[in-house]
């Protein structure tokens, strides 16, 4: 992504934060001064975690800040990953929050209150929860324009508790209709799903960190835009590394004929990585080619030979095949799954197979996973 796209990503994150900041702290605040006019427990702990939006809204503000820094000596691919780091504390706030939730509703149901709720305040929750859920969509919306997992979270959980509100209400008018009070019940709900919210974003944040797999489509256009090249006979290998959510770097292997020059395949790889670059926003660091037979069809028909070979042994695929004659030696590569619990065995009985049906020949063959696709 060029620096113009990042400048306006991080303007879109700042202002929902600031967004959310402001309308988020205003009806936290109102809703606080009526649950205590009310002694409501659960109108209460709905405005505590409002203001725990407000903390988590400041919280992606500082992260897109910090993350959109210029790369220097220390962390010469930039600060992106602070991102995750904003995630990470987010999902530490929601379980915290939902544990003292749950611990404060737990209370409630040992030493009920008895609330007072009058239609003015019923009013006036109404008017929040339908605040509150068009901030989260909005929240939500612009997550998805940046692909922002915090602001994405952030909405998302925003639009629960106006589901949340909801349910208040409802309580609310069965304790003015019935007298029944289901106040602290409630409080189990909200807090339960908001800890339930917290594990999963948790979760997908340590998952990034580690270093995840990418979606099997994005790859694959990546491999489609390669190959769309004349000269490129197949794109294999791709691997992906994330600098932050839209900060991605990576290489890839290419199949071209024994025919292309040096010279040739300088100026491909150069007409590859601004093509990918421009359309995907992923800078190639690196391409490296397998060159392809193309003099001899007795050499293809070995080809297909071997991959049939592979296939019967648990190999998902086969790529980057040539023979040398002259010298006596073949090479290619072979793809298992990363799944695939057997993937050295067969890979032993495969080398096995083919050095028994070529003896007069060195085979250099290397086991690949499916980092992608």
């Amino acid at each position: 992504m060029n620096r113009d796209n990042y400048t306006d990503r991080k303007q879109v994150m700042i202002k929902t934060s600031v967004v959310n900041i402001i309308s988020t702290l205003i009806l936290a605040t109102v809703k606080v001064v009526v649950g205590l006019l009310s002694d409501s427990m659960a109108m209460i702990m709905d405005a505590v975690n409002y203001y725990n939006d407000v903390v988590n809204a400041a919280v992606i503000l500082i992260g897109a800040v910090l993350s959109d820094r210029k790369p220097d000596r220390k962390h010469p691919f930039g600060y992106g990953r602070i991102e995750y780091l904003s995630s990470l504390v987010l999902s530490i706030l929601f379980l915290y929050t939902g544990v003292q939730s749950m611990l404060s509703a737990v209370r409630s149901m040992l030493h009920p209150s008895h609330p007072h709720y009058s239609a003015e305040g019923v009013v006036i929750l109404a008017a929040t929860l339908v605040i509150k859920y068009f901030i989260g969509k909005y929240t939500l919306h612009n997550g998805k324009t940046v692909e922002s997992d915090a602001l994405c979270a952030s909405g998302g959980s925003q639009i629960k508790k106006a589901g949340f509100t909801l349910l208040t209400m409802a309580v609310i008018v069965i304790y003015m209709i019935t007298d029944i009070n289901l106040d602290a019940y409630l409080g189990v709900v909200i807090a339960f799903f908001i800890m339930k919210g917290a594990l999963k974003l948790l979760q997908q944040t340590i998952s990034n960190l580690i270093g995840r797999r990418q979606k099997a489509n994005f790859s694959m256009e990546i491999k489609k835009t390669i190959a769309s090249f004349d000269q490129v006979i197949g794109a294999y290998d791709l691997v992906l590394h994330n600098y932050g959510p839209v900060r991605m770097q990576g290489s890839v292997h290419i199949e071209i004929p024994d025919t292309v020059t040096l010279a040739e395949y300088d100026t491909l790889q150069r007409h590859i990585v601004k093509k990918v670059l421009e359309k995907h926003d992923v800078l190639l660091t690196a391409i490296g080619c397998y060159a392809v037979n193309t003099h001899d069809e007795h050499l293809g028909e070995i080809c297909r030979e071997i991959q049939e070979t592979a296939l019967e042994n648990g190999a998902l695929s086969m790529h980057g095949f040539y023979l040398n004659e002259s010298e006596h030696n073949m090479s290619f590569d072979v793809v298992y799954d990363i799944d695939n619990q057997q993937r050295e065995t067969q890979y032993k009985t495969l080398k096995q197979s083919i050095r028994e049906r070529y003896p007069d020949f060195q085979v250099q063959m290397t086991m690949d996973l499916n980092f992608s696709d």
